[in-house]
């Protein structure tokens, strides 16, 4: 019976032994042998991420409500590079800025592929707010990348075309090349240059002066004290300024149906709408007409986009701030 017992005990101990041993090779193969393995898959099976990949250029660029898909700028077209790529096959960014045509159409609907690849290479030399506006507009991103450009308004031309022919009123953008990169209340007319780009649009449909444009109107308003170094336009602008231009002004209440009998009386409309579809800070529109269920037919002068559809007076009126009308 001892023995048994003694046997017993010795085949026990042993199992234990075996089982302890068992347990430490497993220790030391996960803590030693397994991080190899895997740092060696890693190495072999994961892309290289290029040093001029912007991880942050997905979330800032895209679509949202006031852009057409199909102008977004996706996760293609960010220049983060797969393991395969070298870098002689990237061109750079000098090397595109020659290829880029030095003269753009100020009523594009997209981007070129090569100006949205020169605004990715160099998208930490612009301001965030040149992000927040090309994710609201990409098509902008064509007047930013020829920013780069050595005086970029000097290989401006007449685009020759009126972009709406149907309509009475002449359309106008403010990052034209023609204007877009003059100076105008302390910061490129592109960026701060609505306000003279709007009542351009109004003087020129209503006097039939074809003379007048925003360039001419901005340098107007400078001297009249109008524009405002990182402000924009005043307000003035709109109504005295415009009298003083020989337009009869009335700034009109928040009410459909004073709205509407300007609008249906040959009267343009100007707004001032504050955040928003336009904008997240200020912005002046036109209302050029009105259709037959009563929305609205809207010129914005940084979004091309906005002349496609129309706009109800539900959609506007929580971010209209002023209206003045115009005749002549």
């Amino acid at each position: 019976m001892f023995m048994e017992k003694k046997n017993g005990l010795a085949y026990l101990i042993s199992k234990i032994i075996i089982t302890m041993a068992i347990i430490g090779a497993l220790i030391v193969a996960i803590y030693v042998i397994y991080p190899n393995i895997k740092k060696n898959l890693l190495n072999h099976d994961a892309p290289a991420i290029s040093e001029e990949s912007n991880p942050d250029s997905e979330t800032d660029i895209g679509s949202d409500q006031s852009s057409v898909s199909n102008n977004s700028i996706n996760e293609e077209d960010d220049h983060s590079s797969t393991s395969n790529t070298t870098p002689s096959s990237t061109p750079a960014p000098e090397e595109l800025l020659n290829k880029l045509d030095k003269s753009y159409d100020p009523y594009l609907l997209e981007p070129s592929e090569i100006a949205k690849q020169i605004y990715m290479d160099h998208y930490e030399e612009f301001s965030d707010g040149s992000h927040i506006q090309t994710k609201r507009n990409p098509s902008v991103i064509e007047y930013f990348a020829h920013s780069l450009l050595e005086n970029p308004g000097s290989y401006a031309t007449d685009p020759g075309y009126d972009p709406f022919p149907e309509y009475a009123m002449p359309y106008f953008s403010q990052w034209d090349q023609r204007w877009g990169y003059t100076e105008y209340a302390g910061a490129d007319f592109g960026i701060s240059g609505c306000g003279p780009t709007v009542l351009t649009m109004v003087y020129t449909h209503l006097t039939g002066d074809i003379d007048m444009t925003p360039k001419s109107m901005g340098e107007f308003a400078t001297a009249n004290g109008y524009a405002i170094d990182g402000n924009g336009s005043s307000w003035m602008l709109m109504s005295e300024g415009a009298e003083k231009l020989g337009l009869t002004v009335e700034t009109l209440i928040l009410h459909k149906p004073v709205i509407d009998e300007a609008l249906l009386a040959g009267k343009p409309i100007i707004l001032v709408v504050g955040p928003g579809h336009f904008t997240s800070q200020g912005h002046f529109v036109v209302i050029h007409d009105i259709d037959a269920n009563g929305d609205y037919l809207i010129f914005d002068p940084f979004n091309i986009h906005n002349a496609f559809r129309t706009f109800s007076y539900a959609e506007l009126e929580d971010q209209i701030r002023n209206i003045w009308a115009y005749s002549y």
